[in-house]
């Protein structure tokens, strides 16, 4: 599984987080803390065994104290999921 999204402009040196959650629990996780107040993007990767009805999901935290925009697209938010067998 990988996950991207791009944050429309940062707050220097605020932490950000995107998670990946399998069966509504933290599977995986990766922080940094952002550099500069513009745009970036933040990636996961992780391979997980997934069953019937597994379910997956994909969340993203930040701690800069106001609201923050994703921005807009399929070249900046997205989820790519393959098959291993």
């Amino acid at each position: 599984i990988n996950a991207q999204i791009r944050w429309s402009a940062g707050v220097d040196q605020s932490p950000v987080q995107i998670l990946i959650y399998k069966n509504n629990a933290e599977y995986s996780s990766g922080m940094i803390n952002a550099s500069g107040t513009g745009p970036f993007k933040q990636a996961i990767t992780d391979v997980l065994s997934l069953a019937v009805n597994d379910y997956i999901e994909i969340f993203v935290y930040h701690e800069t104290g106001t609201d923050k925009t994703l921005a807009v697209g399929e070249n900046n938010n997205f989820v790519c999921i393959h098959r291993l067998s």
